[in-house]
């Protein structure tokens, strides 16, 4: 016979699960509806009612838990087996219902923090190079003129981007090309064959072939002065771009216009003997001894990973988008 005390715990439960399952179909309910919208949601969204209900069904689900083993507690002497269970799950679900409950307050959407933000810190700050990404690069970009509107006509189509139709077909057709010379280097034995030797080994591996790098072919996709590549899901190398870099004093081609993104560090601590970037600098006096500090010349990035950021986009840019697809640093 079940006493007065079982009987509303067990009303709690049934109450709490079901507002917890209620709350559950809301929530599935709003993220079909509007996918956009709730992408970046927290945890526990203050927008979302589902998330409202599905919490309080939980809290009222545990409350219903921890009545009915008072209510057996009270009937059991506690020194009985069933008693001492009783007694030592009771703390345990309150724990891990309100730790249940804080978490997901407090928690965000992952995109947003943790490893992304950590890739591109490490990134930007540790070995990033000529070969990689430093904090001190420039982008050469030439800004669109504004244009003369008629006097009573407002037809506004956005900001545009002043290209001509040559730079277009030109840009198009070396990254085609870039794609079709770079699929050799896939194995990156086989780039060492070549004579490529890293010099950055951070989130990305940079690879550079001294020999391509001194002859001065720039924009030659048989003669790619760098290639990038970064450690897949499975933990192996895989190419995911290359980089053009012309030597110090020299101007890059001018083929693409404002679409192009050349840069350059002045930061570089670089070992002599091996290329390998050792260390960032703003001086020559803050290089580690047996490294030279190193002002390159212009490079450019063609990523083979088709992301958002653009084929010519800076690492960092890129970064974020090769951790979602589950590159990673080690």
């Amino acid at each position: 016979m079940l006493s007065r005390l079982e009987r509303w715990a067990i009303w709690l439960v049934v109450a709490g699960l079901g507002a917890l399952l209620a709350g559950l179909v809301w929530d599935l309910a709003v993220h079909r509806l509007a996918p956009e919208a709730t992408a970046h949601e927290e945890v526990l969204a203050p927008g979302n009612p589902g998330h409202h209900l599905f919490a309080a069904g939980l809290a009222v689900l545990v409350a219903g838990f921890c009545l009915l083993a008072v209510a057996r507690l009270l009937q059991r002497p506690p020194a009985s087996l069933s008693g001492l269970a009783l007694a030592g799950a009771l703390p345990v679900v309150v724990g891990l219902a309100c730790a249940a409950l804080a978490l997901g307050a407090t928690a965000t959407h992952p995109e947003g923090t943790g490893e992304v933000a950590g890739a591109v810190e490490v990134e930007e700050h540790a070995h990033a190079a000529s070969l990689g990404t430093g904090h001190e690069h420039q982008q050469q970009a030439d800004a669109a003129s504004p244009v003369p509107s008629l006097p009573g006509v407002e037809h506004p189509h956005g900001t545009g981007v002043p290209i001509t139709a040559q730079q277009l077909l030109a840009t198009a057709e070396l990254v085609q090309r870039v794609r079709e010379a770079a699929r050799r280097y896939e194995d990156v034995r086989v780039a060492e064959a070549e004579g490529y030797r890293m010099t950055t080994r951070t989130f990305l591996y940079h690879y550079v072939n001294p020999t391509y790098y001194l002859d001065n072919r720039t924009l030659d996709v048989d003669r790619i002065e760098s290639l990038v590549y970064a450690r897949g899901p499975d933990g192996s190398l895989k190419l995911v771009g290359v980089m053009f870099m012309v030597r110090p004093g020299l101007e890059p081609p001018d083929f693409g216009g404002p679409l192009i993104g050349w840069h350059l560090h002045d930061n570089l601590c670089i070992n002599p003997s091996t290329w390998m970037v050792e260390a960032l600098s703003d001086s020559p006096s803050g290089c580690p001894r047996g490294t030279v500090h190193v002002v390159t010349g212009q490079m450019l990035h063609v990523w083979l990973v088709d992301t958002p950021a653009g084929v010519f986009a800076d690492a960092e840019q890129v970064i974020p988008y090769l951790l979602r697809l589950g590159y990673r640093f080690r």
